[in-house]
């Protein structure tokens, strides 16, 4: 069983049907409901309200006919092993719980891949906390149309006018609890952010290879955010026609 990083309680539900067939049939709600149930985190997140971002990202072999909350419990005791002791005084440190460093972590797994990155995509979400901004974060949106089972794959602007506690975009500070499941190396940025002045990034279209430009200035961010949206719009030009061409 291969989790993701980055994979949502939605997307491990899928994969747990998928791969671990009950006879009778258990199906993706039934295992959602098992993964409300936070006992197993109680001593590090008690005010955890599912086990969303503490199923740990990793390859596991179990036998076939494993039952989804023995499948479960193995993520999250793997979690357990990662998650260090030490950590909770750097988290108290930062003024927040465990909790919130792993709501952190997961914008942090799903905004950048690159693990030398990653300290800096949480300096800015520090820095946009510290100085009240909202955190404008997309994913945040795509969690929101998973939970609402409307994920099309696009996110439209009703996801981004959603009045759900979730949007990044519409309400300040970090969401309620964790939009994914994270790595080591998100944790540990989300536990030591880079220091500096950045409050913006964009895609790095020139690498294009999911890379950032990062900003402390909105004039330099506009620049690049408009650079960012002509490679967007050359982008779906060049997608359009070679559907047309394909036809």
């Amino acid at each position: 069983l291969t989790i993701p990083e980055g994979f949502t309680r939605f997307d491990i539900a899928k994969r747990i049907v998928e791969k671990f067939p009950q006879t009778p049939t258990v199906d993706e709600k039934q295992v959602l409901l098992l993964i409300e149930d936070t006992t197993l985190i109680r001593d590090i997140a008690p005010e955890a309200k599912n086990l969303e971002g503490y199923m740990y990202p990793s390859t596991y072999s179990m036998p076939v006919g494993a039952k989804p909350a023995e499948v479960i419990q193995t993520m999250v005791e793997q979690f357990k092993k990662v998650w260090k002791p030490e950590w909770n005084d750097l988290a108290m440190r930062l003024g927040r719980s465990p909790h919130e460093i792993v709501t952190i972590a997961s914008l942090i797994e799903t905004e950048s891949k690159f693990e030398k990155e990653r300290p800096i995509v949480a300096s800015v979400i520090y820095n946009r906390l510290n100085k009240n901004i909202p955190l404008g974060i997309d994913q945040t949106a795509v969690y929101i149309a998973k939970m609402e089972n409307r994920w099309d794959g696009t996110i439209n602007k009703s996801d981004l006018d959603s009045t759900s506690p979730y949007n990044t975009r519409k309400y300040g500070g970090i969401p309620p609890g964790p939009i994914s499941s994270v790595s080591q190396s998100a944790i540990e940025a989300a536990l030591n952010p880079a220091t500096t002045n950045y409050i913006f990034y964009v895609l790095n279209v020139q690498a294009n290879d999911g890379s950032h430009h990062f900003y402390a200035s909105a004039a330099d961010f506009e620049r690049g955010k408009a650079e960012y949206q002509r490679w967007l719009e050359k982008e779906r030009q060049e997608k359009r026609a070679n559907e047309a061409n394909s036809n």
